[in-house]
């Protein structure tokens, strides 16, 4: 092909609107932005480069804000943005009628502030902003792929990088679409994307949000103190103006044919039309589905613990149309690079499509878009980085930028508001690009330490899909776990056969504790759901939610299993028909594997603080479904697992987890300082207050008929989980009040059984008159008999609080038989008191009742609500009929 004519030059020039400062246009300017289209054009541009999926991070920027502050820095962005666009276009029309249009943001800034501020910050400013976004919409692409190949593949193995290459080979072929207008019907394509995706998303939170397992709205500003709540502002408007961003507002008018005015205009409506809508509805729904809890982007909210908690259709259709648009995203962020590149490497003398032109074209951009999509695949922390890029580009050059450019080529008077207005834009910006910059800096520090190359996580620290955990949450946890494992392994024999010579474990089915059944039925072959309690309590805590699930799905195989003795005893009675009992395994690995891989459960609920390394890791490496229910943690076991090493390990099982309910938020504040993902914490209520709902077997109730004939002619009260200590205190007042009542009987429960033996020496000391388990002056029992006990015991006394360092212990079994319960405060007067006024005993008795119905109505309902949705309900192709159950 031969060189073009004069003629042709001065065409193309003509279509460009005119010389450029005065000098004549390169191949940047005559082949990539081309002076051709429409305002409508101009408005599919604008919108492709406004409205794309970092609008799905706008809910996580009003964690940080609230509802206020998040609407009203929503409104002041989408105000202030567009004031600002305007602002540029008109400069650049003012420009354009003066014969020198400028196509490009560096072009302005030499010619309105001269040519070092075009050449060593607007222009470096915006190449780093444009190809940090292609990076970005590289690595948000990968994350969206390896989403749906895990929603449709939940053991898959593939890694992330290979999914962010997969994108980087499309867009090496998107890529080498000639110029910012030929993109025109891609942009159009990306606008309709942006609304489905983002109404998806709206009807996802309504969906989840007015769901019976919704997860607790709490709207209180995020962060833990003063100081992170500060920074969690600053770090908030700082997604939201990068949300707003642009930065190719010059490009994008570039490609408009004269003349221009007015067209910028239309094409900014055009796209606000479509930024209003999906903004707002996006922030507001997400913000009120989740709460302080939303997480880097609502994909995240849609994923938990590795599973979908909205219909799997839906969330693929989110993540495809998201990757769909990805790439229009990435294409026009480009343009800027293809711009100089083009401008270097080819000839305007010679044609577009020349040889000479095509060869370095097709080579530059490949090896562009092959220089992004490694850097996303090898630092998929970028989020942070771009966090970085967007307060130091886009508030400068979005937001501060075309106030000055204003003032300076108009020059309007400094009396008037306009001048005012600008000057005010500029400087708050300017200040905020500042602080906002030391924010994102303050995050890469934190997280610094838990960066990988080539990392495999799609929410991991710094992450595009990052959550609202501490960066250091699993920070070598893995090494501590593969230590705790060999250790586990080696100590195990050793800890069963001490536990057996001390008689802690049943005689006859102590090789449960290694994994091996000794039921007589083979393992169910449906779905099965494995309820673990280590102890009597956690177990009758467990039994409500056992039952209700029995009731709920009649032939879905369940599975409980304790450690100790005394919950054997009591629980063997009290378990529904059709649910298989077992001792748990040792935590040792061979035990787990021996277990799990008998009875593979699809489903795993421990019981309050059963944080066994080994069970959950090898669950969550089977990809089964782990839940945490009355979730609670001691103030020593919080110190233990608080320390350097103990919290590297508790993070690294906390993030196994797909739920945990906790007993109160004071308990649900220990989780997250242990790095529990916040996401996965929802509040439901205390299970041990359902406990008193249970029934009494037959034998039970013969035993409960038995008492109440025994103790019907005498007054008596008990003592309830009495410690160690407790009981001579117990002991004194109870000889206060035979000097009363000289009848009276004590019945005393020490909280272990092991304490039976020493309370009885005590009692023998003190020459008093007792017996175990009969009907003398006092009676010593277990912790067996309490649920009898406590049904004709019109007086109950609960242990754990008369010495320094015990916690105190549950009431609500009790409570729930009408016990008149009374604690450690004025307790000799107390007693005296119920036992001297029938009334005031029947109002006490009452007023125990009715705390407990208040406290346990629908706390079953509401637990098992949230397992659904957390985990059955997201997992139809596990659980077939038992989801919609």
């Amino acid at each position: 092909m031969g060189a073009p004519s004069r003629e042709d030059e001065e065409t193309k020039k003509m279509e460009a609107g005119g010389d450029t400062v005065g000098q004549k246009l390169d191949a940047g300017a005559l082949f990539v932005l081309q002076s051709k289209g429409s305002w409508l054009h101009c408005g599919y541009h604008l919108t492709t480069s406004i409205v794309a999926p970092p609008l799905l991070s706008l809910p996580f920027a009003f964690a940080s804000l609230g509802w206020a502050a998040g609407l009203i820095c929503l409104v002041i962005g989408a105000a202030v943005t567009f004031y600002s666009y305007n602002l540029i276009s008109l400069v650049l029309e003012h420009h354009a009628q003066q014969g020198r249009r400028q196509l490009r943001f560096r072009d302005m800034a030499t010619d309105i502030l001269g040519p070092g501020w075009g050449r060593f910050y607007i222009g470096p400013i915006q190449f780093l902003v444009c190809f940090g976004a292609v990076v970005a919409c590289t690595l948000l692409a990968g994350q969206s792929m390896k989403a749906i190949y895990l929603i449709a593949n939940p053991g898959g193995t593939i890694k992330l990088y290979v999914f962010v290459a997969i994108f980087g080979v499309f867009m090496m072929i998107l890529a080498q679409m000639p110029s910012f207008h030929s993109l025109r019907h891609v942009n159009l394509i990306s606008l309709v994307l942006c609304l489905a995706y983002s109404f998806c998303a709206v009807a996802a939170c309504i969906y989840l949000g007015s769901s019976k397992g919704a997860p607790e709205k709490d709207y209180s500003i995020a962060g833990a103190n003063t100081r992170d709540r500060v920074f969690g502002v600053f770090n908030a408007i700082a997604v939201i103006a990068t949300t707003y961003g642009n930065g190719i507002i010059p490009e994008i008018q570039a490609t408009v044919a004269a003349p221009v005015t007015g067209k910028m205009f239309k094409g900014l409506c055009l796209c606000y039309a479509v930024v209003v809508t999906t903004f707002f509805s996006v922030a507001i729904s997400g913000y009120w589905a989740f709460g302080n809890q939303s997480q880097g982007t609502l994909l995240s909210n849609f994923m938990v613990g590795g599973r979908a908690v909205i219909p799997e259709w839906l969330l693929l259709i989110i993540e495809l149309f998201t990757l769909l648009q990805l790439s229009a995203v990435a294409v026009v962020y480009l343009q800027p690079t293809n711009e100089v590149l083009e401008g270097l490497l080819s000839d305007p003398k010679a044609g577009q499509y020349a040889a000479r032109n095509v060869a370095p074209r097709v080579l530059s951009r490949t090896a562009a878009v092959a220089l992004g999509t490694t850097i996303a695949a090898m630092v998929p922390f970028f989020g942070d980085m771009n966090a970085l890029i967007g307060a130091f580009g886009f508030l400068p050059l979005d937001f501060a930028v075309p106030a000055v450019f204003y003032n300076v080529t108009f020059k309007p008077s400094k009396k008037g508001a306009v001048f005012w207005l600008n000057t005010t834009i500029a400087v708050v910006f300017s200040a905020l690009a500042v602080v906002a910059s030391v924010a994102a800096v303050r995050q890469i520090i934190l997280d610094a330490n838990s960066y990988k190359l080539f990392a495999n996580s799609l929410d991991g620290p710094g992450s595009m899909r990052t959550a609202r955990t501490p960066a250091s949450a699993a920070r070598g946890g893995r090494a501590l776990y593969e230590l705790y494992r060999a250790a586990s392994r080696a100590a195990a024999p050793a800890a069963l056969l001490w536990r057996r010579l001390r008689g802690l474990e049943h005689p006859s089915r102590w090789p449960e504790r290694l994994g091996r059944p000794s039921v007589a039925r083979p393992r169910p072959g449906s779905p099965l759901v494995w309820f673990h309690a280590v102890s009597l309590g956690e177990g009758m805590a467990a039994l409500p939610v056992v039952r209700h699930c029995a009731r709920l799905h009649p032939g879905l195989p369940i599975l409980l299993t304790t450690t100790t003795l005394s919950s054997f005893e009591v629980m063997k009675d009290l378990i529904p028909d059709g649910v298989i009992y077992q001792f748990a395994p040792l935590d040792c690995p061979d035990a787990i594997e021996n277990f799990i891989g008998y009875w593979k459960p699809s489903l795993i609920l421990l019981m309050e603080s059963e944080l066994w390394p080994n069970l959950i890791v090898s669950a969550a490496e089977k990809r089964i479904a782990v839940v945490l229910l009355n979730a609670r943690m001691s103030l020593k076991s919080f110190n233990r697992w608080s320390s350097p090493i103990g919290l590297q390990l508790v993070s690294l099982m906390l993030s196994k987890l797909s739920l945990i309910i906790p007993l109160s938020t004071f308990q649900a504040v220990r989780f997250q300082l242990l790095h529990a993902p916040p996401q996965i914490i929802h509040f439901a209520g205390d299970l041990k207050y359902a406990v008193g709902d249970i029934d009494a077997g037959e034998k039970a109730v013969a035993a409960i008929e038995d008492l109440q004939q025994q103790f019907s002619s005498r007054p008596v009260w008990m003592a309830a989980s009495i410690h160690k200590g407790e009981d001579k205190i117990i002991l004194r007042v109870h000889d206060e009040l035979i000097r009363m009542y000289p009848n009276l009987l004590l019945i005393l429960v020490p909280r272990y059984p092991r304490d039976i033996k020493n309370v009885s020496q005590t009692l023998k000391k003190q020459k008093v008159n007792f017996v175990l388990r009969s009907t003398r002056e006092v009676v010593s029992s277990n912790t067996s008999e309490l649920r009898m006990l406590y049904r004709v015991t019109p007086i109950a006394v609960i242990g754990g609080s008369f010495l320094p360092g015990l916690a105190g212990h549950n009431i609500s079994e009790a409570a729930a038989v009408g016990c008149a319960v009374k604690g450690e405060y004025e307790l000799l007067e107390a007693l005296k008191q119920l036992l001297g006024d029938s009334r005031a005993l029947e109002a006490c008795q009452r007023a125990a009742k009715d705390a407990f119905s208040n406290m346990s109505d629908g706390v079953v309902n509401r637990v098992w609500n949230l397992v659904r949705t957390f985990t059955i309900g997201s997992q139809t192709d596990t659980w077939g009929s038992f989801s919609s159950s």
